[in-house]
């Protein structure tokens, strides 16, 4: 039964195409994790906020909470960024809906 589930989860990781990939561009941040747990448990993680929406930088379904270099690039907030990645929408405890994204690149607007 393990094994199955381990198989499932392997495929749902690799199994997307680049027609899933988006990117966005935006202004790096870093703003007060969304409220998924009970207590909500509190804390701060980078997003990129483009058109009045926040999308939380994720890698292997965590949020960022402290400031990578991606490719030796390491923005801080407030520069203007473009991330590409796999986009989902979760909901918070409150029933309040956020943007996720998995980062596959992020770098300085061109």
């Amino acid at each position: 039964m393990k094994s199955n589930i381990l198989s499932c989860l392997l495929l749902m990781t690799f199994d997307r195409s680049k027609e899933d990939m988006h990117t966005i561009t935006g202004v790096y941040s870093y703003l007060s994790n969304p409220c998924t747990t009970k207590p909500c448990l509190p804390g701060m993680v980078f997003a990129v906020q483009a058109n009045r929406t926040h999308y939380y930088l994720a890698v292997r379904g965590h949020l960022i909470f402290e400031n990578l270099s991606w490719e030796g690039y390491a923005p801080e907030p407030g520069a203007i960024v473009t991330v590409a990645g796999y986009l989902s929408k979760h909901e918070d405890i409150y029933g309040k809906e956020f943007f996720e994204i998995e980062v596959i690149s992020l770098q300085p607007k061109k």
